[in-house]
């Protein structure tokens, strides 16, 4: 079957940047197809996966340094516009706690960053100072943080994807609920070839497939980055436990152990069928490089990631001591990590774009890595405030 149906640029991916790119080129006034699979299409697949299906993420605004600052700032500053005008509720401000065992680099450089962008944060002094952010969390370290207010909290990555695709639509976009298998250019013109055999066609594409941008002869040069294989883990909770621990600030624990790093958590959610979730995630040693793709989908399709589950649980149970948890699951997902530590948003080749690499920050500044991805492709240049060299394409 093919189509042969022709568009002004089409994106490939319906993530987190994706969407959002696909959202901005059509508000340009683009015509715009946005290609990529629903999440029972990708699931029923087995060829492609993604890890933005997941019940909650981090939220903050002061980042590491300039860059994903700005686009923390730009990207929390369009949710409420985002929300209103599609009727999506999607983030929480409910906060966010920074803890380390020391005074670490981001605590060191944060008060430079929040004069920079005119941000606010509290000081967490002790751990007296942190029981009144989490009074059911216990945190044996002497703790080094911060807090940021209402501009953080939490995000529900399926619901601001929702509200992306519905903004897409909004402005005319047309969504394409298939899987690319090949990108090829003739005579100018970028034309794609989904699962199906259909074929769509454009004199420009964004490429926004996340850990899968180096497969599937999407991309003429293959991009310099890690796929790092992740787990967390999911604990549902009583009535009463629920109503402790909602509305808490989203924890980012940057402790170094032998086994793990990197905790990270969200307050509990009520799902649609009443089940009340929380939601922790960590850095361990035995994790993968998933830089093959047939690697990638044995990681997504087998039960290998349950050997992850002991130190999950273990260091859940430490840092809930009072709750009693009644059910706890396990989810794969994976990270890309560049070698710049910074987003992949570039021209590839002539028409042929990509924004990739979120270093698993990708929901908290999706909006506007996906709004710059939009601009380079329709201006040929970034908004005010970004340079190319922010976001500089390193292959292999």
């Amino acid at each position: 079957m093919v189509s042969g149906e022709s568009f002004d640029a089409i994106v490939v991916g319906g993530g987190l940047i994706g969407s959002a790119g696909a959202k901005y080129l059509a508000q340009m006034g683009l015509r715009v197809a946005l290609i990529g699979p629903t999440e029972s299409q990708a699931q029923e697949s087995g060829k492609v996966f993604a890890s933005h299906y997941d019940i909650s993420r981090v939220q903050r605004v002061i980042a590491q340094d300039d860059l994903w600052t700005r686009l923390n700032v730009e990207s929390t500053s369009a949710w409420k516009d985002l929300e209103i005008s599609t009727g999506v509720n999607f983030f929480q401000p409910n906060g966010c706690v920074y803890l380390n065992d020391h005074e670490d680099e981001y605590l060191k450089n944060v008060d430079k960053l929040a004069k920079k962008f005119s941000l606010n944060f509290n000081q967490l002094n002790g751990r007296d100072q942190l029981r009144e952010k989490l009074p059911h969390v216990e945190i044996g370290e002497s703790v080094f943080g911060i807090y940021e207010g209402a501009s953080a909290g939490l995000i529900e990555p399926r619901k601001l994807i929702l509200a992306q695709l519905t903004a897409f639509r909004t402005f005319g976009g047309r969504e394409i609920q298939e899987v690319v298998v090949d990108l090829q250019k003739v005579d100018g013109v970028w034309t794609a070839t989904s699962d199906s055999g259909a074929q769509y066609s454009a004199k420009k594409v964004l490429i926004a497939t996340g850990a899968f941008t180096n497969f599937s002869n999407l991309l003429p040069k293959k991009l310099k980055f890690q796929n790092k294989s992740e787990v967390v883990i999911t604990a549902e909770l009583s009535e009463s436990d629920f109503e402790k621990l909602f509305g808490m600030p989203s924890v980012l624990f940057e402790i170094r152990r032998e086994e793990f790093d990197g905790i990270y958590l969200t307050a509990p959610l009520e799902l649609e069928d009443g089940r009340k979730i929380l939601k922790m995630g960590l850095n361990q040693a035995l994790d993968l490089n998933l830089d093959q793709q047939e690697e990638m989908v044995q990681w997504f399709q087998r039960d290998s990631f349950r050997e992850f589950g002991p130190v999950l649980e273990r260091e859940l149970f430490k840092l809930f001591p009072s709750i009693e948890f009644l059910k706890t699951e396990l989810k794969p997902c994976v990270i890309s990590r560049t070698v710049t530590e910074s987003p992949y948003i570039g021209e590839v080749e002539d028409g042929l774009f990509v924004a990739h690499g979120c270093n698993g920050y990708s929901a908290m500044s999706s909006d506007a890595q996906g709004r710059q991805g939009a601009k380079l492709l329709a201006t040929g240049k970034f908004d005010e405030g970004f340079q190319e060299s922010d976001f500089k394409l390193v292959y292999k």
